[in-house]
């Protein structure tokens, strides 16, 4: 028996029509106006269809969490003509089925004066013509299918562009560009599509993906729909810094694409040479720097964003046809064949490029890139076996660095793949080096089955970096650590129950009410010579409260700090580390039940310590009344925990690790513990939702 998820056009308590239409339109990667066309066309619609209620039921649940109203209704089953299902003993049905030959006639038809030597004569016959057919159709049918295949992986893998892309890539190309970029957003979404990436229960739970996503979405843009192509440059600039200049090309609306920047920048709009061009910037709330000031044409189909002095050469650029050999033709002929990809144009200028370590690193190696022309970063479909190519590619001028570098890693890889391990060689297995005059490649096969066999290698590469049990078999057991601070959290709680705040040891406190108490930590003076007060905030014999790792259990904010005459001192902060309006989170400390909270204030340029008479905070304690503990036996049976409005999911567990993704409303979590045989809690070293 199948099962089918059917959407009727209802909406949820609580959910406007535009919201469940945007919803689905997200869900099934589709526009606004064909959502509307197929989903609200007062017929039912058929979302998915599975072979086991218990599935359907499942995505049922995932849709609701996401907002959708669904039923699941059984297919009914048509039975098929010349069978017929027979049961027998023990429920097994088993089917049987009556041929006819159509052509011979009827018994009842035949002349009595046709002799046997006839009747075979003409048997021979018609079974010789049927074998004709038979073939003529079996070759018409290869022949179809053949040439269906091929169109169709042609279709799926084609890595095609619009002459726009390569006019794009030379308007932006400049003696200052590092990196230059491009990402088939057209056909990667295609494939997102016929990947069937809807199924994913993870992504139902939170159907809206990033923050940045969420932000194009709110203003109706939505990027594997409305955008095809994607150009990039980062570009060097005189004075040591680096800007991001792009082309992007699709179906978008231009008005609500100059709403998002607004929004989302500082904005201001002038005209240059003609032509109306908003600028925007953005202050770094951590360094208090602002970026680069860019520029934006918004226009039916393209965005432009680039520096303002540069804009006009880029539309020059655009509207010319002829493209010139300004971008090396190795780049053009390796972007061609990818769905998406990166070229490093100036590896020496990449540190500049690169934040942090990344960045240090690439500073370091240095010499080593000294013979490097570029480097081109790619990925692409690949057919047989099915699966990602992601590719490197190093061009030089120097043949014999080349030879070397190639050699040493081809020894290296023979070396990881004699290991002990019995999962690196699998991923050894797919990654293939190659060499012509003057050009290195590294390329890797990600296919099914190094996907399967990903978390074993995240497992034991991790566990080999942390000098830590990996949990391979053979393996020694971890040594089992019993946590005896750990116990069960209460199912109910009061909150009018809560005890006061007791001291311990003589300790001394600035302010206490109810479970919580405060007091100045420590006071110090900034490099700017600002003064600095450091508040702890404490809570003891607090229920239900969460791993420090998994959440917090409320917030602190300090409103005001003020004299004796009330006015304020307390410094204005927009950007910057641990600003004075930012609320520090109260979690897990030492005991079993305590939370605990450090946050630092600034006063005024020129205020004294002597001159604060009072500090106002809003403490909000988020604690659990109800709580519900689910104890899951191992092996796994059914890995899944779901509540409305919450997903967790064990991956795997394997020694001494626990693998789970969590998704939905996470502060419903409280904890996550291994239990020994004598059902005693296990002392954690950490957690990770991936």
């Amino acid at each position: 028996m199948a099962y089918k998820i059917v959407f009727e056009g209802k909406l949820k308590a609580g959910r406007t029509h535009a919201q469940t239409l945007q919803t689905l339109a997200d869900m099934s990667r589709i526009s606004l106006e064909k959502a509307e066309a197929t989903f609200f066309s007062d017929k039912p619609v058929t979302v998915k269809q599975f072979d086991r209620l218990e599935i359907a039921r499942e995505f049922q649940v995932r849709l609701r969490d996401a907002g959708l109203v669904v039923v699941v209704a059984p297919v009914a089953e048509t039975p098929a003509s010349g069978i017929a299902a027979t049961p027998s003993a023990g429920q097994i049905f088993v089917r049987s089925t009556a041929t006819v030959d159509q052509s011979e006639e009827p018994i009842n038809a035949k002349a009595p004066d046709v002799t046997p030597s006839l009747k075979m004569k003409r048997h021979t016959q018609v079974h010789r013509r049927r074998l004709v057919w038979v073939a003529a159709a079996a070759a018409l049918l290869l022949l179809m299918t053949g040439g269906g295949l091929s169109y169709y992986l042609h279709t799926l893998f084609d890595s095609s562009v619009p002459a726009t892309v390569a006019q794009a890539e030379q308007a932006l190309f400049s003696q200052e560009t590092i990196f230059l970029g491009h990402v088939n957003v057209a056909q990667i979404s295609r494939l997102e599509r016929l990947a069937g990436r809807m199924s994913s229960v993870e992504e139902l739970a939170a159907p809206y993906g990033s923050r940045l996503l969420n932000d194009l979405r709110r203003f109706g843009i939505n990027p594997r729909i409305d955008v095809d192509q994607i150009v990039f440059a980062l570009n060097a600039v005189p004075d040591g810094g680096v800007y991001l200049a792009m082309v992007i090309l699709g179906k978008f609306d231009p008005e609500r694409i100059r709403q998002f920047l607004e929004e989302t920048y500082e904005t201001t709009t002038e005209r240059l040479n003609g032509t109306s061009v908003l600028l925007f910037k953005k202050l770094d709330r951590v360094t208090c720097a602002y970026s680069v000031e860019r520029a934006a044409v918004i226009a039916p189909g393209i965005v432009l964003i680039s520096l303002p002095d540069r804009m006009a050469d880029i539309r020059q650029a655009l509207n010319n046809n002829t493209v010139s050999d300004a971008v090396d033709s190795r780049w053009t002929a390796y972007r061609a064949s990818h769905l998406a990809s990166l070229g490093l144009f100036k590896p020496v200028q990449a540190a500049r490029a690169v934040p942090g370590m990344g960045g240090r690193l690439l500073q370091g190696m240095q010499t080593q890139m000294a013979s490097v022309q570029s480097v081109f970063l790619g990925a692409a479909g690949q057919i047989l076996p099915p699966g990602l190519k992601v590719e490197m590619r190093v061009n030089t001028g120097d043949k014999q660095w080349v030879a070397d570098t190639a050699a040493e890693l081809r020894q290296h890889l023979a070396g990881r793949t004699a290991g002990k391990s019995r999962v690196v060689p699998l991923f050894m297995d797919r990654l293939v080096v190659d060499e012509v005059p003057g050009q290195l490649t590294a390329a890797l096969t990600l296919d099914q089955g190094l996907v399967a066999a990903a978390n074993e290698i995240s497992n034991e590469g991790w566990g080999a970096f942390m000098s830590v049990d990996s949990g391979s078999p053979g393996s020694r057991p971890p040594e089992e650590m019993v946590d005896t601070d750990a116990g069960p959290y209460p199912a109910e709680v009061d909150l009018a129950d809560l005890p006061a705040y007791e001291s311990r040891h003589g300790e001394r406190y600035a302010w206490r009410s109810g479970p919580l108490a405060a007091t100045v930590h420590a006071v110090r003076l900034t490099p700017g010579e600002l003064v600095e007060i450091e508040l702890r905030i404490t809570g003891r014999q607090i229920p239900n409260v969460p791993d420090a790792d998994i959440g917090g259990s409320g917030t602190v904010a300090i409103t005001a700090v003020t004299d004796r005459q009330g006015k304020a001192l307390l410094r204005d902060e927009y950007c910057g580390r641990e600003i004075n309006s930012e609320p520090a989170v109260l979690k897990k400390s030492d005991g079993p039940a305590e939370i605990q909270a450090f946050k630092t204030i600034r006063l005024k340029s020129g205020v004294p310590l002597a001159a604060v008479a009072a500090i106002k905070a809003r403490i909000a304690l988020d604690i659990a009344t109800r709580t519900q503990t689910r104890v899951l036996a191992i092996p796994l049976q059914d890995p899944v925990i779901k509540t409305d409005g919450f997903y967790l999911r064990f991956k795997q567990v394997r020694g001494g690790t626990v693998d789970y993704v969590v998704s939905g409303d996470r502060s419903r979590l409280l904890s996550i513990r291994g239990l020994n045989a004598a059902r005693r809690y296990l002392r954690s070293t950490g957690a990770a939702s991936f």
